[in-house]
């Protein structure tokens, strides 16, 4: 198979064509209604001039229409972009420029500066009533003709998609994917997790992020079924994984924090979902508190520790085997990706415990940023396989991100190296803070920042949730026992509320503006 729109009508042909595939509120789809509106969609699209290469904006929040509009554009060749509805309007506006957006498709609720962004740049506008109409007069009347041919021509090594990364270590860069990381991904991923055709997935996470968009491709992939849910409350996703019979689903340490503020645990319904066979979760540390809150809570369960790159997708994962040995741990390469350890000078560390910059070599690595020459150049390096000068060289994605290897082969992370923070003559990691925080009885989350290094020494700055009471003081004792004292945050703040990443990651840099440092 070339592309997924080429999965999607593999899927509707077969023999469990009219097995269920997506729900999405109160409308659920088998896959040949799912193939019949998406093709009645990409037939308007492709009339409107949407064509191969072009850039769609999907602006329609996650549900079955940003599902349809994805396999539509992906259908007539053309680049999806999804924009969170979350988004200000600033971000909105940064992300339609730099792909060189040509269509958005939703967006009713589009503010002034985005609509003069697109009367200037000349974006069409295609309104989500419009979508629904098209997808929904086909899956309810049977007797409009669709004509399907000329459509799912693209090949792996097409543009696939734009992915724009968090945008906590500076301004959001567009990573273009082609088909052929998606495909990889969800083979890949799909083996190592053992989905199959019966496995039901729910999916929170929007598919403006490389994790959440996974679990469409590998549902997909697969032939089995994906739930929609906006997720809200941690119980509210407790009973939709009992009613819908989920057996799996991926998350991020963010989330937990809201867990065990409910004390989710203790929850009834948890004993009930007895179909759940797996979580995933990545995108942020998993220190030893929450390994074992994990495990007392789904002692059941096979929970997955992931780790990748928005510019390569994925490099690794833990068995859930090793969950409650290896802590810390973002385990080893996945199938058919080889991790390196780079030092300053780019040679490879081979010793153990040694640290170094983690560098991704393999499957997944994506086209690189758009309009930014620069950060490819030192973002993508080239290496070449073997010591001749007739060979071409081959592209390795540096991550940025500090890690070690133990005895055993399993990596380990400390950090990134733009965040390093640097006092007293010693480099501190933001994350050696905030696992010393994990350990301190009352803190529900922590995030760890600094001011800027031309004032000389820099500031720790800690933010903190607690559950309970708990001095400033106390704080800080505790964290004395675990960290030398130039480690020590010299300012503190109590958060009641925090600010996050479209991708559920907390917003450091956004933090740091709202309590104006």
């Amino acid at each position: 198979m070339t592309n997924l729109f080429s999965l999607l009508r593999r899927n509707a042909d077969s023999a469990y064509g009219d097995r269920e595939c997506l729900v999405s509120g109160s409308e659920r789809f088998t896959w040949r209604d799912l193939l019949r509106g998406v093709v009645a969609l990409a037939s308007e699209l492709k009339n409107v001039g949407v064509g191969r290469g072009d850039v769609v904006a999907i602006h329609l929040g996650h549900n079955y229409l940003s599902v349809s509009s994805i396999l539509a554009v992906n259908a007539l060749g053309g680049i999806f972009l999804v924009v969170p509805p979350a988004l200000k309007a600033n971000q909105i506006t940064h992300q339609l420029a730099l792909s060189d957006c040509k269509f958005i498709i939703g967006g009713e609720n589009l503010n002034d500066e985005i609509v003069l962004l697109c009367r200037t740049r000349e974006i069409v506008r295609i309104s989500d009533v419009s979508v629904k109409m098209w997808v929904d007069r086909y899956l309810l009347d049977s007797s409009y003709q669709i004509d399907g041919a000329g459509m799912g021509e693209s090949i792996p090594s097409d543009p696939f998609s734009i992915i724009f990364t968090s945008g906590s270590t500076g301004l959001p860069k567009g990573v273009l994917v082609p088909q052929r990381t998606i495909l990889e991904g969800a083979r890949i991923v799909s083996s190592y997790l053992k989905l199959g055709s019966e496995d039901r997935i729910l999916s929170f996470l929007p598919f403006s992020f490389d994790y959440g968009f996974n679990q469409l491709a590998s549902v997909i992939f697969n032939g089995s079924c994906i739930v929609l849910h906006d997720y809200i409350l941690p119980t509210g996703l407790l009973d939709q994984i009992e009613k819908e019979k989920i057996t799996g689903f991926a998350t991020v340490p963010a989330l937990w924090k809201s867990f065990r503020s409910a004390k989710i645990s203790k929850n009834p319904t948890l004993k009930k979902i007895g179909t759940l066979r797996y979580i995933t979760t990545a995108g942020g540390a998993h220190p030893a508190d929450l390994v074992r809150y994990l495990e007392s809570s789904f002692p059941k369960i096979k929970i997955y520790i992931m780790y990748g790159l928005t510019e390569s997708f994925r490099s690794t994962f833990l068995e859930p085997k090793f969950f409650g040995s290896k802590i810390g741990s973002i385990g080893k390469p996945v199938p058919e990706v080889e991790i390196l350890i780079f030092d300053e000078n780019d040679n490879p560390i081979e010793e153990p415990g040694k640290i170094g910059e983690l560098v991704h070599r393999g499957a997944f690595v994506n086209y690189g940023y758009l309009n930014d020459r620069f950060a490819n150049e030192q973002k993508f390096i080239q290496r070449f396989p073997i010591n001749l000068f007739s060979s071409l060289p081959e592209t390795l994605v540096r991550s940025g991100d500090l890690v070690s290897r133990d005895h055993d082969g399993f990596l380990f992370f400390h950090g990134r190296k733009d965040q390093m923070i640097k006092r007293q003559g010693y480099r501190i990691s933001p994350t050696e803070i905030e696992m010393a925080m994990a350990r301190v009885p009352g803190v529900v989350c922590s995030a760890v920042s600094s001011t800027s290094p031309e004032a000389g020494d820099q500031d720790v700055i800690l933010f903190y949730e607690l559950s309970e009471d708990l001095p400033e003081k106390s704080i800080l004792n505790s964290l004395r026992e675990s960290l030398p004292p130039y480690a020590l945050p010299s300012r503190l703040f109590e958060v009641e509320e925090w600010i996050h990443t479209s991708s559920g990651k907390i917003d450091v840099r956004a933090m740091m503006a709202l309590y104006d440092i």
